[in-house]
């Protein structure tokens, strides 16, 4: 009985240090061009709404079985099975307003070489994140992004 308590306690002491891929809330894509967003866990409940856009980004915020209920950006939320989503990191560009200009850099700096014009609402694949900026491609190209313009990533995360 001792060796079992004791193995608990060295368990629940080191659990919160490791990372587990069902950790809640967290980033995820959408691996299909047809998602049913349903009302709850089950085929059995009505679909509330259908993505149509591959990549797209949602936040897991909570898991029962093998359904996850899943929020947009705009905060839509409802559940779509697990084999619909991806672990592939991706993150739709954010303005300020419909027609301001975002570019991809060269490199991680302001005022670096302009590659390529971003429209809002692009789904770009993240490669990695540190401090202010993204490193993401889309459509073959890939250059540097500010992250205060993506949504799909947490403020303090990093992707290598």
């Amino acid at each position: 009985m001792r060796f079992i308590l004791l193995s608990f306690l060295i368990l629940v002491t080191f659990l919160p240090n490791i990372a587990f891929a069902g950790d809640v809330p967290r980033f995820v894509s959408l691996s299909s061009n047809e998602v049913f967003l349903r009302a709850g866990p089950g085929k059995q409940y009505p679909v509330k709404w259908i993505y149509q856009r591959r990549g797209y980004p949602v936040e897991v915020v909570r898991e029962f079985d093998h359904w996850r209920k899943i929020q947009d950006r705009e905060g839509n939320s409802g559940w779509v099975h697990k084999t619909l989503l991806s672990g592939q990191r991706t993150a739709i560009v954010t303005t300020d307003t419909p027609k301001q200009s975002i570019w991809f850099l060269r490199y991680d700096e302001t005022d670096s070489q302009k590659i390529a014009r971003i429209e809002p609402d692009a789904i770009l694949f993240l490669k990695e994140c540190q401090a202010n900026w993204c490193r993401a491609s889309a459509q073959g190209i890939t250059g540097w992004i500010e992250r205060k313009y993506l949504w799909g990533i947490y403020d303090s995360e990093n992707i290598e």
